[in-house]
C-alpha cells in the first residue's frame, strides 16, 4: 500500500515501484507519472514569439522605370552624372521605401548598359622616334651657374581616351560601327597600360623598350533590361536579367520652324527600339522647333514615342557634346633613370580600380539622373517587422502521449477495480494502522518517524477485510511478523 501511495505521490516513488514490481497496469502508470517530468518543459516550448516582416499599406514602396533614355536634364546635370559615376563608388537609385524593407515585382526599363573588351597581345606600337630635334632656347641669364646637361624623355605610362563620343550619336551612324561587342554605342572609352624595360635597347631607339601590356576598350549603350528591386533593412539591391541592347535606325521626320510664315522641313533622327519591338512600329508625333533655340517648342526635352512599347527618338536633343574623360599618367625616362610620375586625377583613378568599374559606375549615373527626371512610378510592397504567435506542433507529441496514456491508465484502472470489486483506496493509512488499530497489528516495533513506518510497513502484509459481527472494513495482517 505505500509503495502504491508513494508511486502516486511523484516519480522518484514511481520509480522505486518500477524496480518492486513486476510488471502490470501499476508499472505502466509509474511510467506515465516519470514521463510526466518533461511535461513543464515540452509544454513551455510549444508556443513562440518571433518576429516577422509582414505586408504594410501605411508606408508605400515606390521605385522608378523609363519607357525611353532622353532625360530632360541640363548640362550641368550631365556633368554631375559623369562626375559621379567616375568618382563616387554608390551611383544606384535608392527608391522610396519608408519601412526599410520593400520589395518590387520584375518590370523593365529603358537605360544605359556598360560592356567592355580586353585586348592583351593584339596591339603594337607604331611611332617613330628621332633621338635629335632641331629646336633653339634662348637664355638671358647674365650669370650662368655651372651645371650639367641630362636629356629626358616622356613616355605616357597610363592612357585614357574617347574612341567615341556622345556628339557622334547621329543617324548616319546606325548600326554602322560595333565597340567591345555593342553595336553603335553612345560613348566608347580605351585605356591602354604601358612598361618601359630598356633592358638591351639602344639609347639611339627607345621605342622598343615601350610595351603595351593590356588595352581595355569600354562602350555605354542604350539598353532594355528587367530589374528586381528590394531593400533589405535599407539596402539597395537590384538585379539585372535580360539586357537587350537592341538597335539604332534613322527616320524621318517632318520638322516645323515656329518662324513667319511657319516652315516645314524633313529631318532625320537618330531612333532606337530594342529587338523585341516590330520593325514598322508608327511614330504620329511631328516635331516643333523654335528657331531661335533650336528645342522643341511644346516639350523642349521629351523623347519622341512610337506607339510600340520601348520605342523612341530624340536622344541626340540632350547628349551634350562633352567628353565623357580622358587623361594620361606620364613616366619621364632620364638620363639616371626612371623618373617621377605626372598624374592627372581622372587618369589615376581610371588605373586605380579599372575602366570597367568607372564605365559601369558611369552607365549607372546616368540612369540615376534618367530616373529622377523622367521616371515612371512602380508600385511594390513594403513590409515592416511584426510579433507573430507561432505553435511549435513537434512539441506537443510528448504531452499529447502523456496525456492519452493517463487517461488510458485512469480507464483501465476503473476496469480492474470494478472487474475484483475492489474498494477505492486513498491516500496513506500509515499512520492510522500505527497508531490507531488493534494490537495484532500495531507491536512494540519504534515507529516514531515516517521513514520508520515506511520501512516496517514494507514487511508488513495486510488485506482489507469484514470482522466478525461489524459492517466496517479492517486492515488484519495476513502473516505474523517476524522476531
Amino acid at each position: 500500500m505505500q509503495t502504491f501511495d508513494s508511486a502516486s505521490r511523484g516519480p522518484f516513488g514511481s520509480m522505486m515501484m518500477l524496480f518492486q514490481n513486476r510488471i502490470s497496469l501499476a508499472s505502466f502508470g509509474a511510467v506515465v507519472i516519470i514521463l510526466s517530468l518533461a511535461f513543464d518543459p515540452f509544454v513551455q516550448q510549444i508556443v513562440t514569439y518571433p518576429t516577422r516582416l509582414a505586408p504594410t499599406s501605411e508606408a508605400p514602396a515606390v521605385t522608378k522605370r523609363l519607357m525611353a533614355f532622353v532625360p530632360s536634364a541640363s548640362a550641368v546635370q550631365w556633368d554631375i552624372a559623369y562626375a559621379s559615376g567616375i568618382w563616387a563608388d554608390d551611383n544606384v537609385f535608392h527608391p522610396s521605401c519608408p519601412s526599410g524593407n520593400c520589395i518590387w515585382p520584375q518590370f523593365r526599363s529603358v537605360g544605359t548598359c556598360s560592356q567592355c573588351a580586353v585586348f592583351h597581345a593584339s596591339c603594337q606600337i607604331d611611332l617613330p622616334f628621332r633621338k635629335s630635334p632641331n629646336f633653339t632656347v634662348e637664355v638671358f641669364i647674365e650669370e650662368l651657374p655651372t651645371s650639367n646637361l641630362s636629356s629626358m624623355v616622356v613616355f605616357p605610362r597610363h592612357l585614357t581616351w574617347t574612341v567615341r563620343g556622345l556628339q557622334t550619336h547621329t543617324p548616319e551612324y546606325a548600326n554602322n560601327l560595333t565597340f567591345a561587342g555593342t553595336a553603335n554605342p553612345f560613348l566608347v572609352l580605351a585605356s591602354a597600360n604601358m612598361e618601359y624595360n630598356s633592358t638591351g635597347i639602344p639609347p639611339e631607339d627607345p621605342i622598343k623598350a615601350l610595351k603595351i601590356t593590356n588595352i581595355t576598350e569600354c562602350s555605354i549603350a542604350l539598353c532594355l533590361a528587367d530589374y528586381n528591386g528590394s531593400v533589405n533593412n535599407g539596402v539597395v539591391e537590384t538585379k539585372i536579367s535580360g539586357v537587350d541592347f537592341g538597335h539604332s535606325f534613322p527616320r524621318n521626320f517632318t520638322v516645323t520652324l515656329s518662324t513667319e510664315p511657319p516652315k516645314a522641313t524633313t529631318d532625320i533622327l537618330p531612333c532606337w527600339r530594342p529587338t523585341i519591338s516590330p520593325q514598322n512600329a508608327s511614330f504620329d508625333m511631328d516635331i516643333i522647333l523654335n528657331s531661335s533655340h533650336g528645342r522643341q517648342a511644346a516639350k523642349p526635352w521629351s523623347a519622341i514615342l512610337s506607339s510600340s512599347e520601348f520605342e523612341f527618338c530624340g536622344i541626340n536633343f540632350v547628349l551634350p557634346s562633352r567628353a565623357f574623360l580622358e587623361g594620361t599618367i606620364q613616366l619621364f625616362i632620364l638620363a639616371m633613370g626612371l623618373g617621377p610620375f605626372a598624374v592627372d586625377p581622372t587618369a589615376q583613378r581610371i588605373a586605380s580600380i579599372g575602366l570597367e568599374a568607372v564605365m559601369s559606375n558611369g552607365s549607372s549615373s546616368l540612369n540615376k539622373m534618367a530616373l529622377r527626371a523622367d521616371g515612371e512610378d512602380v508600385k511594390g510592397t513594403a513590409y515592416s517587422i511584426q510579433v507573430f504567435v507561432e505553435v511549435q506542433w513537434p512539441w506537443l507529441i510528448l504531452p499529447g502521449l502523456l496525456l492519452l496514456f493517463g487517461v488510458c491508465v485512469f480507464a483501465l484502472t476503473i476496469l480492474s477495480s470494478k472487474r475484483h470489486s475492489t474498494p477505492v483506496w486513498k491516500s496513506s493509512v500509515l499512520a492510522l494502522i500505527y497508531h490507531g488499530l488493534s494490537g495484532d497489528v500495531v507491536d512494540d516495533f519504534d515507529h516514531s518517524t515516517a521513514s520508520k513506518m515506511e520501512s516496517r510497513a514494507e514487511i508488513t502484509s495486510v488485506r482489507l477485510q469484514m470482522p466478525d459481527g461489524k459492517r466496517d472494513l479492517m486492515l488484519r495482517q495476513e502473516r505474523a511478523l517476524p522476531d
